[in-house]
């Protein structure tokens, strides 16, 4: 079940789709507006997805939040998107102590530092690893949580992607997620790796080498090239 938790973001990514017009998620309206007339898909719901643009760990009300979907629904599991600056050791320290399962999505896109602040225009690399090694620490009390890197692969850093999986073997996280970027706007197509297909097939398959050797799951897109492509309900 998607839940759009929509709210303010810190960084300005290159393959971004954010405009300026989004509502940001308020708790208070979506218990006296919307809950009720949903109950029942959320009480047979498997897993909430809490989607929409930006960084709901960034409102004012995360916490209430958390705990209000965690004390009303405590058996669905949980899934959320960050760009890993959120995970704050006081979100981390509020998550690890719930009795739901999490899986948390870092889009993170790059190995270093360098290439980070490239695709996404911040300055927080070295943070965002730290605190997802803190996550990684703090989850072994609990064991409630499920953590995979995001990789968005484009022409700036499809070259990356084999370093990519062994940062996420390093800090210890679940698997790798590989797409393609989404084109929002006419000049995103020059990021697609359709401009790259020879190096971005070679980049998968050694990337997938390597994910198998060190014993870290991956999941990658369709390769260029195929004479025939599994059909998808995405546009």
């Amino acid at each position: 079940f998607f839940l759009q938790f929509a709210g303010p973001c810190n960084s300005s990514c290159v393959f971004c789709s954010r405009g300026h017009d989004y509502e940001y998620f308020n708790l208070s309206t979506f218990k006296e507006r919307i809950e009720a007339k949903i109950a029942l898909p959320l009480a047979l719901a498997e897993q909430f997805i809490f989607t929409g643009s930006g960084e709901f760990l960034r409102l004012p009300d995360w916490q209430e939040t958390l705990n209000y979907f965690e004390k009303k629904y405590p058996y669905i599991e949980k899934m959320f998107s960050t760009n890993g600056s959120s995970l704050r050791p006081g979100v981390v320290d509020l998550i690890t102590s719930h009795k739901s399962h999490y899986l948390i999505h870092v889009s993170l896109h790059a190995s270093n530092s360098k290439l980070h602040r490239e695709i996404t225009r911040t300055e927080n690399f070295a943070d965002i690893l730290s605190q997802i090694k803190y996550l990684v620490e703090r989850r072994k009390e609990n064991n409630n949580v499920k953590i995979n890197l995001f990789f968005v692969a484009t022409v700036l850093n499809i070259e990356d992607l084999p370093s990519f999986v062994r940062l996420a073997k390093k800090v210890g996280v679940d698997s790798v997620v590989v797409n393609y970027n989404y084109i929002y706007v006419p000049a995103q197509k020059y990021l697609s790796c359709y401009f790259k297909q020879g190096l971005t097939n070679q980049m998968f398959e050694e990337a997938k080498q390597i994910a198998d050797e060190m014993g870290i799951n991956i999941r990658l897109p369709s390769r260029f090239g195929l004479n025939n492509y599994p059909r998808s309900g995405i546009c």
